[in-house]
């Protein structure tokens, strides 16, 4: 998958994600939203790892949900 494609992909994701999923009763929601969580995290290293973080930055800023706009993984994580 190229650059372009994933960062078409994460902004996506970004923003169907249901960000209160650990706040939710059914396991079912619980569990899909920790799998996306997660499926977002590793997208967003390898976009890091192959030198477009300030790309998956601008793309999460313009796509998460505003209280998490801020809380993007950072070139350390």
């Amino acid at each position: 998958m190229t650059c372009h494609s994933k960062l078409i992909k994460l902004g996506a994701i970004l923003r169907h994600h249901d960000w209160h999923y650990q706040r939710s009763d059914d396991n079912r929601y619980y569990e899909a939203g920790l799998r996306e969580s997660k499926y977002i995290n590793e997208l967003c290293l390898e976009l890091i790892n192959e030198g477009f973080y300030e790309e998956m930055v601008i793309t999460w800023k313009a796509n998460a949900h505003e209280f998490y706009k801020n809380n993007h993984p950072n070139k350390n994580d």
